[in-house]
């Protein structure tokens, strides 16, 4: 069996539903009755009712049996804040990156608080001070030695580093902040002790153990030379049970993504510098999904100290984190959940997907709170806004909504970009008034056949009963994953874009 190494990248020493998770609902009492029946002793409990509205407030342990309910969650509210305060970590000032993916923003709505991650790598320091908090040590282990301690005894101190990325603790005056400070990691270690290598089956075993406990997010910031069966079919256990998979796309410059991160049960993450291009020693092409700041990347390490990493192993670890941010603010599936995190990304070139950057640039924010995604600017939107995953035998309505644009001309051009059998995405495009193609358009030509517009705001349906792309009833899906549509107005003088994501299945 050959042995694999953690994607470590270079390291610079330096002085809903998530598990078993309660949820709140607020039920019509009628619902509540239907519950009761359908719900195992105990598992759900009467807080209290709100009489003039013939509701009931309900504790359950939440688990995948409860989507049917999923529209009655009972919604956290904050308290309006004037300006988001830095931490007082000492050196969270020299984290460029938190700053760079909105963390700061992000944190007035989600900290992480109950989502739990497996940490799949070199295990954790159990006793850093600024992550033993946010680690469930009874609940990791140790897959390669088959023990239950989970220590981090690389040289590199791998898992470590990952860890205080993804959730070290902020706000205790110490060291650093991790981007999910509130989050819980759980370490799954499956490399041997005080070795940098580790079996694939090892890691397979810890994504079946991760996939069958409470944890909502599992973090592969590891690369394998090939694709093993075993791992492969480990990951699609997962994606089934409900989890979300983020693994690093590799850090050998190349224009090709690693595996895991090159399978369709992940999201492949390559990584940024501090102005915002792909670092140089990402791997790009097929198959990313997007980026995140990769390049000197502050965060904890072994011997309860700090280490500066690059790559997209940290990368990866962000990811994760922002998904924590989520799952915490808002419970919902591993489908919705990839889709909105990818809906949520910036584009940093072309407009949509591109193999540079994939979907773009993560950004913690908009993540968490998506209905900034649909602020737009007046001039167009796409509505309604609010399917994320739809499967066979399912609807998509989808229209754009045109204002400010009276005694106007434009063109309108559109770019449906979709999965395909292989790695590699199709697109095809669209300009009113011609035939799809699947033939590249340029998407900022002159304005060569105007569409007039007669009224201040005019609706155009693109799916639907009565629309230009058909009815949006979804037979077979060939290719489950993302489907990306893209818009762009250009009038004479301006140009506006827009896109929607959808995850179909």
């Amino acid at each position: 069996m050959l042995k694999y190494r953690l994607a470590v990248g270079l390291l610079l020493l330096c002085n809903t539903v998530v598990g078993a998770q309660t949820q709140r609902l607020v039920l019509p009492v009628a619902k509540w009755q239907a519950m009761q029946s359908a719900l195992q002793s105990g598992q759900a409990k009467w807080l209290f009712s709100l009489p003039a509205l013939q509701r009931v407030v309900v504790e359950v342990e939440w688990d995948k049996t409860l989507r049917q309910w999923s529209n009655y969650h009972d919604t956290v509210g904050h308290f309006v804040s004037t300006e988001a305060v830095p931490p007082n970590d000492p050196d969270y000032k020299t984290q460029w990156f938190l700053p760079e993916i909105n963390a700061l923003e992000a944190w007035q709505y989600s900290q992480g608080a109950g989502v739990r991650i497996a940490l799949i790598d070199s295990g954790v320091e159990q006793d850093h001070p600024d992550l033993s908090a946010n680690l469930d040590w009874a609940a990791g282990y140790d897959f390669a030695d088959d023990d239950p301690d989970p220590s981090d005894m690389t040289l590199s101190g791998h898992g470590t580093t990952m860890a205080g990325l993804i959730a070290a603790v902020c706000n205790n005056g110490k060291q650093v902040c991790g981007i999910a400070p509130k989050a819980t990691i759980v370490p799954y270690k499956i490399n041997r002790a005080g070795n940098d290598e580790f079996f694939s089956s090892d890691m397979a075993k810890a994504i079946l153990a991760a996939a069958d406990s409470d944890v909502m997010i599992i973090n592969l910031s590891v690369s394998l030379p090939k694709a093993d069966a075993w791992v492969e079919e480990a990951l699609a256990y997962a994606w089934q049970q409900g989890k979300i998979i983020t693994a690093a796309a590799g850090n050998e410059g190349e224009a090709q993504i690693s595996y895991p991160a090159s399978s369709q049960w992940t999201l492949a993450v390559g990584a940024t510098d501090d102005q915002k291009k792909l670092f140089e020693i990402s791997n790009y092409g097929d198959g990313l999904s997007l980026v995140a700041p990769g390049r000197g990347l502050l965060t904890t390490s072994r011997g309860k100290a700090e280490f500066i990493v690059h790559g997209t192993s940290g990368a990866t670890a962000l990811t994760s984190g922002v998904l924590a941010l989520m799952a915490a603010y808002q419970p919902r599936d591993n489908k919705t959940l990839l889709r909105d995190l990818l809906q949520a990304t910036v584009d940093l070139a072309d407009i949509g997907f591109d193999t540079q950057f994939g979907f773009g640039l993560l950004n913690a924010e908009r993540a968490v709170n998506p209905t900034q995604t649909f602020e737009k600017q007046g001039v167009h939107f796409f509505q309604p806004a609010l399917q994320s995953a739809l499967k066979a035998g399912d609807t998509l309505q989808l229209g754009l909504i045109f204002s400010k644009m009276a005694h106007s001309s434009a063109d309108v051009f559109l770019r449906l970009n979709q999965p395909s059998a292989t790695l590699a995405r199709d697109s095809i495009y669209w300009v009113y008034g011609q035939a799809m193609s699947m033939e590249k358009v340029a998407l900022n030509q002159a304005v060569e056949s105007p569409w007039p517009f007669s009224e201040a705001e005019f609706a155009l349906a693109l799916f639907g009963k009565v629309a230009l792309l058909g009815s949006g009833q979804l037979g077979q899906v060939a290719y489950a994953g993302i489907y990306e549509l893209m818009v762009e107005l250009a009038t004479i003088n301006n140009h506006w874009h827009d896109r929607y994501l959808v995850y179909l299945y």
